[in-house]
């Protein structure tokens, strides 16, 4: 009640009364009834501050527990933690470090065991008592999917899509805005950005969740209205990423060994992890640990091209030709370790000291073979009259008579490190709880055998005769109806080598971050409000990213000839058998070991696998490098409030002052005379600096109509920084360009179909900022399930989006000097104004007989306002929205068996996949790649054995949907992706 402290729950009790086990069944009550109904079972003092239990529920308390672990039980989600005093007393406090309650309690939870429904209750029980609108998975939902990395588990969740690489779930979206608008953190903490360094694209500040298992974490809250206290970062959602406390949970040793495989492969491969949780029999240290090794061996096919261009076809002026039609395999060998450790020590009640650790390495060894017929201007030139079929201005059928194929591939191993470390201290003293946290993370990509190309083509041949068909409608049957040619593709010799050229690139990014907070719990009315909580903390980040990248071609050894010898892969005959309708695809490819004992890099390193370190940079290594160097100072003040007469009302207002300063080094890349009267590229190191600061208020609003209904509201300013690729000092033009004018010099420029584009960064970038408004209604069932829907709305300034201007480039070539050209040059700009709002609805609740159903949609619609630099706008796009996102879960839970069907649905969205496509200057630079819209059936089944083990079946995308992306509209066709399905089985136990 106002004025009032605290609460006299019992009276002084001893000691031993809170270690004392006994058999507890509370339900979920009114957390202040359920205070009183377990004070006078376990006969124990609990004090709380009437201010914070007020409008709270408890988490149903079951089995046989001390009371101290009952107590821990029901505090969790509400954002509370209890001490135990020099008297014997418990007292009800906010969790320490202002963060929420542990959410990892003895038991089923916390061992990635248990029921769906089971898991379903305890994320509910964190969404109801969340300081703000808040999402959360806990370990038994985490664990019950069948879900590889944390993105796959999180997709299940209201308003959250994810975006897929090669058939895995890679980046997480949150209402309806890309992977760049979220801010990831580690039990609190922020992480360094992995950046995947597999096609030399830039993530930005996108987490790749693909390096992260799910069989490690605890929990992954994720916040939607910001509170002052949260990290910045991310207009669209906070992501915490939790570990478990070995403090908050019983001791438990957990495994799961299950063997995975693919359909397409067809290979068995083990798995397994395994977790431990240990304290101390005064409950004052404790530890946790896990390791998890997941290894995986794919098949993946694609059909796709590399841009469009308006062609004279048939007669016809402006058909949309694409360059060619690619048939492409891509294996891959994935192997994914990781280690988590952690330690709490809290030698009296009011200290605790911890300790985080995650590690995750992924090898990730890739192997792509690729035909690629052309199109392009033999479109026009080599089209026999007739056999063009044109629908929606685009060129959708024809039979080249004298055209050219090429051969390729790709290889490449891939290694990503990523290391969290973490030490925290929180102290009770004189009313107050500071607290404070160093952690320093870092993310290294490398590729341990650098991307290697080889190339092979048959020439411009006269009597060279392909064909194709697509078929109707591409883009969303999944396949094309035909592909044909009578060229021998198993023949070494129908085409002949063309070049050999290699990637190396380091990728190295490492976040270092200091927090700082000080809580004082508060019993201060005024006006009928009761303040119960002061925060204030700080934040001290310094960030950096180094990215460095190298091009080379590759000279055969003294005596080294190519010949046939050097094609002996092999395509695996069913290739292609999903995408071209009734055909199986087989072609030799190059021995890629032989190749790389044939050649070197000439004069600089003895064989094909430098690191880019190995080799010193010129001009054009150093126009696509950079370094971008970030240091983050924050300061908050929150406070919590409360009223109690009429509705009851609880809330947190608070602000939030940014201040970032950034440092990009880079170089500028010219031409100047040299000593034989022609040109040559040069170039001179260049550091741009920036700086700017932003206040970001927040007000979160909760009101209990009636038990079990709750209103939200919230308001809030927000921002996301520029993507650290974006920054970047750099300026990358096609490599298959800058090949081919090295190779043939200013010859290269007689082909129609030369890319001259390029991309680029901005280092003066600003953040792009927003006003939010939420508003949620949130009705949680009796005895399990909720039904929730919420509205929301961002205004966006200072978006960021690609503006294209020309700049003269240098070309090096072989031949000596260098070749200047006018490259149409896309960098990003703020220069737009967006805007978004959407509709989330939620269920979860059971049906009849052991049936249940949860169910997830997401409805948004935005505008996007684009002022470019020759005065004119037009509108734009939000990269990574749907429009529509479900997810559809009907599960069955009997006791000793439970299964589940889960339909996930996502509708069109602009690609974040930074897929640089490739444009003539007849095209419009700025298209856009569309993923066009795709869900994945995917199930699950365990059956119990005893109480500490069952066995287990998982499925993804069991109805083998094919994946399909256009460029611009569905008439352009850019790519179909198959991937197949995917199976584990296992078994899976705790003790």
């Amino acid at each position: 009640m106002p004025g009032t402290v605290f609460a006299v729950v019992s009276a002084v009790f001893a000691l031993a009364a809170g270690a004392r086990a006994e058999d507890f069944n509370i339900p979920a009550l009114p957390l202040a009834d359920a205070i009183a109904a377990l004070s006078e079972q376990a006969n124990v003092p609990i004090l709380a501050p009437a201010g914070l239990v007020h409008d709270k529920r408890s988490s149903p308390v079951q089995g046989r527990l001390s009371a101290a672990a009952a107590l821990d039980q029901m505090l969790t989600g509400a954002g509370l933690s209890a001490r135990l005093d020099a008297s014997g007393a418990f007292i009800i406090t906010h969790a320490l470090a202002a963060k929420e309650a542990p959410l990892e309690v003895a038991g089923e939870i916390v061992t990635v065991y248990g029921t769906i429904s089971g898991g379903l209750a305890r994320s509910l029980d964190i969404k109801q008592n969340a300081a703000s609108i808040a999402d959360a998975l806990v370990a038994a939902d985490i664990g019950k999917l069948p879900a590889v990395n944390a993105a796959e588990a999180l997709q299940h969740l209201v308003g959250v899509t994810i975006s897929r690489e090669a058939g895995e779930g890679e980046f997480i979206g949150v209402r309806g805005l890309g992977p760049n608008f979220q801010s990831v953190t580690f039990n609190g903490v922020p992480l360094a950005v992995n950046e995947n360094v597999r096609n030399s694209d830039q993530s930005g500040r996108q987490f790749r969740f693909r390096v992260l298992p799910a069989d490690l974490i605890g929990a992954i809250v994720v916040t939607k209205a910001p509170t002052a206290d949260l990290i910045d970062g991310g207009i669209g959602a906070n992501i915490d990423i939790r570990t478990l406390r070995p403090l908050q949970c019983e001791p438990f040793l957990s495994f799961r060994a299950y063997a995975s495989s693919d359909e397409r492969v067809g290979s068995v491969l083990p798995n397994g992890s395994v977790s431990a949780c240990w304290k101390s029999p005064d409950a004052r240290f404790g530890v946790t640990g896990g390791l998890s090794l997941q290894r995986r061996e794919a098949k993946f096919d694609r059909f796709q091209n590399f841009g469009y261009a308006a062609r004279k076809v048939d007669g016809i002026d402006g058909v949309q030709v694409p360059d060619d039609w690619s048939t492409t395999v891509e294996e891959e060998k994935r192997e994914r370790f990781s280690l988590s450790l952690g330690a709490q020590w809290r030698p009296t009640a009011g200290f605790d000291l911890r300790t985080d650790m995650l590690y995750s390495r992924f090898n990730n060894e890739i192997a792509e073979n690729r035909v690629s017929y052309g199109l392009g201007s033999y479109a026009s030139a080599a089209l026999l009259p007739g056999s063009a079929r044109i629908k929606d201005g685009v060129l959708y059928a024809g039979e080249i008579r004298g055209g050219r194929i090429d051969r390729n591939a790709e290889f490449s191993a891939q290694v990503h490190d990523n290391l969290a470390l973490s030490v925290g201290a929180d102290w009770a003293v004189g009313g107050f709880v500071l607290s404070s946290t160093l952690s320093l993370s870092g993310a290294n990509s490398k590729l341990k055998t650098p991307l290697q190309r080889i190339e092979s083509q048959t020439g411009d041949l006269a009597g060279l005769e392909y064909s194709f068909d697509l078929g109707r409608y591409p883009a969303g049957a999944g396949y094309i109806q035909s592909l044909h040619t009578k060229l021998d593709l198993n023949d070494p010799a129908a085409t002949q080598f063309k070049r050999y050229r290699i990637r190396p690139t380091n990728s190295q990014d490492q976040d270092a971050t200091a927090l700082f907070n000080l809580a004082r719990p508060l019993d201060v009315s005024v006006a009928g409000v009761t303040f119960t909580e002061l925060r204030l903390g700080g934040q001290w980040t310094s960030r950096y990213r180094d990215y460095q990248r190298r091009d080379r071609m590759l000279t055969p050894r003294q005596g080294a000839v190519v010949d046939a010898s050097f094609f002996t892969g092999r395509v695996p005959q069913s290739a292609m058998e999903h995408i071209i309708r009734g055909a199986r695809s087989t072609w030799v490819g190059p021995n890629f070991e032989k190749f790389a004992r044939a050649f070197v890099v000439a004069g600089e390193y003895d064989g094909v696998a430098p690191q880019a370190r190995d080799l010193v940079p010129n001009a054009a290594d150093l126009r696509q490098s950079y370094r971008v160097e970030e240091e983050v100072r924050a300061f908050y003040a929150r406070l919590d409030f409360a009223r109690d007469d009429g509705i009851p009302l609880s809330g947190n207002v608070g602000l939030r002052f940014v201040h970032t300063d950034t440092k990009v080094f880079g170089s500028r890349v010219f031409a100047v005379a040299n000593a034989q009267g022609g040109m040559e590229m040069a170039s001179e190191p260049r550091v741009t600096q920036s700086a700017y600061s932003e206040f970001l208020p927040s007000l979160n609003l909760k009101s209990n109509l009636a038990e079990n209904l709750a209103l939200r509201l919230a308001g809030s300013r927000s921002m996301t920084r520029p993507s650290l690729a974006s920054l970047r000092d750099a300026t990358v033009p096609s490599s298959a360009t800058t090949s081919d004018i090295f190779e043939r010099g200013a010859a290269a420029l007689t082909n129609p179909d030369l890319d001259i584009t390029a991309v680029g960064g901005n280092p003066k970038l600003a953040p792009i900022t927003s006003w939010n408004g939420d508003a949620a209604l949130e009705r949680y069932f009796e005895s399990f399930g909720a039904v929730t829907i919420s509205a929301f709305y961002k205004r966006m300034s200072n978006f960021i989006a690609g503006d294209v201007s020309h700049e003269q480039m240098p070309f090096d070539m072989r031949s000596g000097g260098s070749l200047n050209l006018d490259i149409a040059v896309n960098r990003p700009q703020n220069i737009g104004d967006a805007s978004l709002a959407g509709l989330e609805l939620g269920y979860s609740g059971r049906l009849q007989n052991g049936f249940g159903l949860a169910l997830s949609a997401m409805l948004t619609s935005y505008a996007v306002r684009l002022h470019l630099a020759d005065g004119t706008s037009k509108s734009g796009s939000l990269q990574g929205v749907s429009r529509t996102a479900y997810s559809i879960t009907p599960f069955f839970d009997c006791g000793i068996f439970d299964a589940y069907l889960s339909y996930t649905y996502r509708s069109k969205f602009d690609s974040n996949a930074n897929v640089t496509i490739a444009s003539t200057v007849e095209t419009d630079p700025n298209e856009t790649a569309i993923a066009a819209g795709f869900g994945t059936l995917d199930f699950g089944a365990a059956l119990r054995l005893g109480e500490s083990l069952e066995i287990f079946a998982e499925g993804v995308n069991i109805a083998n949907q094919h994946q399909t992306a256009y460029l611009g509209r569905a008439a352009r066709l850019y790519q179909i992706h198959d991937y197949g399905r995917s199976f584990n089985i296992g078994v899976r136990g705790r003790f």
